[in-house]
C-alpha cells in the first residue's frame, strides 16, 4: 500500500519536516500518482490528518490530480 501525505521543510537550524495534508506541501503528486499507476490495485491511503474535513479536502485534491492525468481512483469503504 501507499500513503498520501505531504511535507513542508521548516526554516529552522536543524532539518525539520512537518507532515501536512496533500496539496499543502511540496510533494509532486503528478509524479507520485504516475509512479503509483504502474502498480494497478495498490491501495493509496490518507492518514495522520487532523479533522474529517482534512480527509475530504485531501481526497478531493488527490482525485483532482488523478482526474487531470486521466487516472481513476476508486473509493473503498
Amino acid at each position: 500500500s501507499c500513503h498520501a501525505k505531504d511535507i513542508i521543510l521548516q526554516p529552522r537550524l536543524t532539518t525539520h519536516l512537518d507532515e501536512i495534508r496533500p496539496g499543502l506541501g511540496n510533494l509532486d503528486y503528478y509524479a507520485y500518482l504516475e509512479g503509483l499507476s504502474r502498480f494497478p490495485g495498490v491501495p493509496l491511503m490518507l492518514e495522520h490528518l487532523q479533522t474529517p474535513q482534512d480527509y475530504l479536502d485531501a481526497a478531493d485534491y488527490v482525485r483532482g490530480i488523478a482526474r487531470r492525468m486521466g487516472l481513476v481512483i476508486q473509493a473503498v469503504g
